[in-house]
């Protein structure tokens, strides 16, 4: 198949003997763009929670550490601000991974939804 000619004689006998659906693909894109549309859905949906609880986690965290800077040149009273935001933040990360957690599981529930849901 050097010729154009040529290529467009194979392509000419390929169409008759593979019947081609027009409404059958556009169907298929249809179907592939809705899927896709609710998954990036999804996606941003998680991406703005995971967004918020990160911003609200950065606030709590130095909001904690004020009080270690407040403790002064005591090093009994330094070490004991430095004790309490040691076991906050300890907490806190717990606290925040268990959020991070339901995040995730939330999406990935509803992403296995919408995966399922294309298929039928």
């Amino acid at each position: 198949m050097k010729k154009f000619e040529e290529f467009a004689t194979a392509w000419a006998d390929v169409f008759p003997r593979n019947p081609f659906d027009p409404a059958a693909v556009y169907e298929a894109a249809r179907k592939s763009l809705e899927t896709s549309e609710a998954l990036v859905v999804a996606g941003l949906k998680a991406t703005g929670s995971v967004a918020e609880l990160t911003g609200q986690w950065a606030l709590e965290s130095l909001e904690r550490s004020k009080v270690t800077f407040r403790a002064g040149q005591d090093p009994e009273s330094f070490s004991s601000a430095a004790k309490d935001l040691t076991s906050a933040t300890v907490e806190s990360a717990a606290e925040h991974i268990a959020a991070y957690t339901e995040i995730a599981k939330r999406t990935q529930i509803e992403s296995a939804e919408i995966v399922l849901g294309a298929a039928k």
